[in-house]
């Protein structure tokens, strides 16, 4: 499950890692834009490392491409806006899920710092990420 990866991911990392995983996560899904694939259901979950420590996305089910223009889900804490109002898959959708991944990862590895504290609420997560 998604909180058990999110503990291993911080278990296996020091805090400055979150930059180098964050970049590491954009160049994969930059990857996939290039090949004509926007993921549009990025989130920790969906987030692997390889026994080299490159960042791999998996879970393709909502991914958008030629042949799936309007994919069918997505994660509210992970979504854009525009995602919510069902316009079409963009690839800045999956950049603004890896910030939010970001955000969760670096909330995990510095607990203690605002605005890291744990939210009440899912509603309260997406208000953050996005103010942040």
């Amino acid at each position: 499950d998604a909180n058990r990866m999110e503990q291993q991911y911080v278990a296996r990392h020091k805090p400055g890692d979150v930059l180098i995983s964050f970049r590491a996560l954009v160049a994969a899904v930059q990857d996939l834009h290039t090949a004509g694939i926007v993921h549009c259901d990025p989130k920790p979950a969906h987030v692997r490392e390889s026994g080299d420590g490159k960042i791999v996305l998996v879970d393709f089910d909502n991914a958008a491409d030629s042949s799936n223009p309007q994919p069918s889900g997505f994660t509210y804490k992970f979504c854009s806006i525009e995602q919510i109002l069902r316009l079409p898959p963009h690839p800045l959708d999956d950049l603004e899920a890896a910030i939010k991944i970001a955000l969760v990862w670096a909330g995990e590895a510095f607990p203690a710092l605002p605005p890291f504290a744990k939210p009440k609420s899912q509603r309260h997560n997406l208000r953050c990420a996005l103010e942040y």
